[in-house]
């Protein structure tokens, strides 16, 4: 697997992302960076509603994969401030003996195998790395503590 690079660039640390992709399936994929065991998890958010997305996984990259319809349902919605919307969660739990108290993750968004760029909610592409993950700002777990929390909002359009 592709080394994913990590920077402190705000840009990257934004919890709202843009993708678009067009209709058709695509999946959400999603690798651990750091010290920590992570468990992923995606839902479709809507107005009275959440839908989990179903996960596979292989080779440490947690897979969400979106059926063609779901995402349909997603880019008929009317503007980015509207339902439905992804919520990624993502639980970590330190590793054991480890030197370095910090973690985090990426993320790329794929159709097919083509990545699709993803953006900040000020239209401005993510970095990635050669594999198509994006950048990642590494944290820190709480002191005296091994159990920490990320989120990202993905929007389609």
């Amino acid at each position: 697997m592709a080394m994913t690079f990590m920077t402190p660039n705000p840009v990257a640390a934004s919890h709202y992302k843009i993708c678009r992709t067009g209709p058709g399936g695509l999946a959400v994929e999603v690798i651990p960076l750091g010290n920590a065991v992570l468990f992923p998890s995606l839902s479709i958010i809507a107005p009275g509603e959440s839908t989990p997305v179903r996960r596979e996984d292989n080779a440490g990259v947690a897979r969400f994969l979106l059926a063609a319809d779901q995402v349909e349902r997603m880019l008929a919605a009317p503007g980015l401030d509207r339902s439905p919307y992804l919520g990624l969660l993502c639980d970590a739990f330190l590793s054991v003996n480890a030197d370095d108290r910090v973690w985090g993750y990426a993320l790329r968004i794929n159709r097919s195998g083509v990545v699709l760029p993803i953006h900040d909610a000020d239209g401005v592409a993510i970095e990635t790395d050669e594999a198509g993950f994006s950048q990642c700002v590494l944290q820190h777990f709480p002191a005296h503590k091994g159990v920490a929390r990320g989120h990202d909002i993905l929007c389609l359009v």
